[in-house]
């Protein structure tokens, strides 16, 4: 599989929004159901699955909740829905009853069917020159890949997707290429060397008075008593400027 790009969404999502009924779905719904998987991950059989009961669309903290019979890991989860989503789905589910299915699909429903149909309809090959296909389960594949492209820290990531492995998040499901490559190196810091500021450093010209201060480096021989062979030059005549410093 591979993951949908930017572009490709969009088109994708218009493309099923001003389309006809296919495998019986309406093209509003099949974009809102395109639109939910990328942004949550869930899979084909938990979308069908959802009840307006299970969604919380009210607030500014929106959530849809999963029961562990519905789940590949058999176990109860909550995910955060987007603001704009958690709208259009309040308009979708409007006036229905808790019970109702959010999404009033066919018992047989065909999704590989009605996303290659929008998939011609956008213009997106469903095989890549490389072999690497576009299926229903890419969208899952596309939302984990956003996540990865820009640095979700891999346990939020991993969380969302509601994996039991990082490994199986990032290793797996996560697709990044080479331009995802040379845009990390745009952390790097500039190793540069500031020319002008090294120039006028190695001539003395930067600002001071050009007379040479040697660093002073205490020696063994600092504080010396009588007895040593040459004379000792206190910490003092480094600060002056003089050629030829004689001492005390």
């Amino acid at each position: 599989r591979r993951a949908l790009t930017k572009d490709e969404l969009v088109r994708l999502l218009a493309a099923a929004e001003q389309g006809p009924v296919h495998a019986s779905v309406p093209g509003p719904t099949r974009a809102l159901i395109y639109r939910l998987a990328v942004e949550t991950g869930l899979r084909r059989a938990e979308l069908a699955s959802l009840r307006v009961g299970d969604l919380k669309l009210a607030g500014e903290s929106p959530t849809v909740s999963l029961h562990a019979k519905h789940t590949k890991n058999r176990r109860d989860a909550v995910l955060p829905l987007r603001t704009g989503t958690a709208s259009r789905l309040a308009e979708h589910v409007r006036d229905r009853l808790a019970s109702a299915r959010v999404f009033d699909l066919p018992k047989f429903w065909r999704a590989a069917e009605m996303l290659e149909a929008d998939l011609r309809a956008a213009g997106i090959d469903a095989t890549d020159e490389d072999g690497h296909v576009v299926d229903f389960h890419s969208l899952r594949h596309t939302f984990a890949s956003i996540l990865a492209r820009n640095n979700v820290p891999p346990r939020v990531a991993q969380s969302l997707m509601r994996h039991s492995d990082p490994r199986l998040t990032l290793g797996l499901y996560a697709h990044l290429g080479a331009d995802d490559e040379r845009r990390a190196l745009d952390v790097l810091p500039n190793l540069e060397p500031a020319r002008a500021s090294v120039a006028l450093r190695s001539t003395g010209t930067d600002g001071g008075d050009g007379a040479y201060r040697p660093a002073y480096r205490p020696t063994a021989l600092d504080g010396a008593g009588p007895g040593q062979c040459m004379p000792l030059l206190g910490a003092d005549w480094y600060t002056r400027g003089d050629s030829n410093p004689q001492p005390s």
